[in-house]
């Protein structure tokens, strides 16, 4: 919702300052514009200007920091690979892959310890890498992966807008997906009953839209399980530091993202038992 709203306010801003232009431009003239040349003039001046925000608002997005990097060298039990979406933490598990899907304008990168904690514990990670660190824009290769391993246990997960996307795709693909994992996120869609969902998120999470949040427990699964990380925050999942409008952590991102661990693998682990 709340970038619907942002989209719609920057569309009527832009085209505003289309139409301001192409009152500029008609001034400068000695024949005032026609109506439809005004109108066509005002819409390409307002789209022209839409874009140049957008090129700029997506060209700014908060990057993974140094333990980050470092997790992207794998460990004695877990390699990490390059692939076509993005990065492969290959661990010792031979039964259940999870595909995960970053949060809005956040470099893949910065997730990569949380799925080495996973691929240790025997839960192999694909980290989608998603053009213009977008999510939405991601849903074709989370299907590509889906695709090439059929017979796999697959759980789709995401951070924040990658989690309500991941909920679309586990929705697109009902029957293949097995479960979803929700990390400060919410569906925006009715989930395949016949899936799985655990939800986690901090306590002093000042970010995720709680009354969203609520509203979207209708959308969940029979089978569901939330987990309240407590001290924990909207960024702690991850190592790209403080989100704006985020609240104060009460314990160290590493200290979350191993209760974060222990939840997804303790709900994996209920699932294929």
């Amino acid at each position: 919702m709340r970038y619907a709203i942002f989209s719609c306010i920057a569309l009527a801003a832009s085209l505003l300052v289309g139409w301001l232009l192409t009152c500029a431009i008609g001034r400068g003239r000695p024949k005032p514009l026609a109506r439809w040349a005004a109108a066509l003039l005002t819409l390409a001046l307002g789209l022209s200007v839409m874009a140049v925000g957008m090129a700029a608002y997506l060209m700014r997005y908060a990057h993974a920091q140094e333990p980050a990097l470092l997790a992207l060298e794998g460990s004695q039990s877990v390699a990490v690979s390059r692939t076509e979406e993005g990065y492969l933490f290959d661990g010792p598990g031979t039964e259940t892959s999870l595909v995960f899907l970053p949060g809005a304008k956040v470099q893949a990168e910065a997730y990569a310890p949380l799925m080495l904690g996973l691929a240790e514990q025997g839960v192999d990670c694909h980290l989608i890498e998603a053009p213009l660190h977008m999510a939405p824009l991601a849903s074709p290769r989370v299907d590509d992966i889906l695709s090439r391993d059929p017979d796999r246990r697959w759980v789709l997960a995401g951070h924040s807008l990658g989690g309500v996307v991941a909920c679309s795709s586990a929705a697109a693909h009902a029957g293949e997906v097995e479960g979803v994992v929700l990390l400060a996120s919410h569906p925006a869609v009715q989930l395949p009953g016949n899936a799985w969902l655990l939800s986690v998120y901090g306590s002093e999470d000042g970010v995720l839209e709680r009354g969203a949040y609520e509203d979207a427990r209708d959308l969940w699964p029979s089978r569901s399980r939330e987990v309240v990380i407590e001290g924990g925050n909207h960024a702690g999942f991850a190592y790209y530091g403080h989100q704006a409008g985020d609240g104060a952590a009460r314990l160290s991102a590493a200290d979350q993202q191993d209760q974060t661990v222990r939840a997804i693998v303790d709900a994996i682990r209920a699932q294929e038992g």
